[in-house]
């Protein structure tokens, strides 16, 4: 999937789609790293500040809603997990719970 496909998509309702989205933001992220900051001007560091300001807010909003969801199905309980904080983290990086 394309960065700029992500922008105009309509809800997302399978874990495939949700992955690939995911994934591509993440791909995105990545690519940020390495950037060399140093030759972009201080108006245009300004702009990318306020962008990945912006991308940081809809991050955590998303994970508000998926643990939300998790917690709704009671998903660490099944997964005898002490929080649905500790099950998302453990998948994040593959953690015991």
């Amino acid at each position: 999937m394309l960065w700029s496909s992500v922008l105009f998509m309509e809800p997302i309702s399978d874990v495939e789609h949700a992955t690939a989205v995911a994934g591509s933001v993440s791909a995105g992220l990545d690519a940020l790293r390495g950037s060399a900051f140093w030759k972009i001007d201080d108006d245009g560091l300004l702009t990318l500040a306020g962008t990945l300001e912006r991308v940081g807010r809809l991050v955590h909003a998303a994970q508000i809603h998926l643990t939300g969801e998790l917690d709704t199905r009671r998903v660490c309980e099944r997964h005898a997990a002490a929080s649905t904080a500790r099950v998302a983290a453990a998948e994040a990086v593959h953690l015991p719970r």
